[in-house]
């Protein structure tokens, strides 16, 4: 994790906790929105501590890669981390992604969607915090990775 490795300590600790490893901070608020909002049979998914650790490891790369071209300068950027951080836990953003932890051949991530939200939560192309688009993606090749049980009563969708 290239970005991660080299932001601050206090920022590093707010994206994956205190610990380093994705088990704290916007990380596990993610993780844990997106298992909220999930359905059950898709949060049976979760159930054993690995397979989540595994799918917290993914969003931090997933994250590494999508803000990558963010340049932090500690005195504004705690106001666009907080923006970020609405926009990323906004209920309509957490079912979205919720796509992604069953994803079907049909599945796709609705970017119009996303970056309306990601507007109207105050963040832009013009604000320090880069959008993060198609780079997201990459939870997809790594969540084909995980060694998770399939439900067969799982949708496409969350809900």
């Amino acid at each position: 994790m290239d970005w991660l490795s080299n932001v601050s300590p206090v920022w590093r600790e707010y994206f994956l906790g205190a610990a380093g490893d994705a088990t704290g901070g916007l990380v596990a608020q993610f993780v844990s929105g997106l298992l909220h909002t999930a359905r059950r049979q898709v949060r049976e998914r979760f159930h054993l501590p690995e397979q989540t650790h595994a799918l917290q490891n993914a969003i931090a790369g997933a994250f590494d890669t999508a803000l990558g071209a963010w340049e932090i300068n500690d005195d504004e950027s705690t106001h666009y981390r907080d923006l970020f951080r609405d926009w990323l836990l906004n209920p309509a953003v957490l079912n979205e992604f919720c796509t992604l932890l069953a994803p079907d051949d049909k599945s796709a991530l609705n970017l119009d969607l996303l970056r309306e939200k990601f507007e109207d939560t105050g963040l832009s192309a013009t604000t320090s915090v880069p959008y993060p688009s198609t780079s997201w993606s990459r939870i997809w090749s790594v969540l084909s990775t995980l060694p998770l049980p399939k439900s067969r009563h799982c949708k496409h969708r969350c809900r």
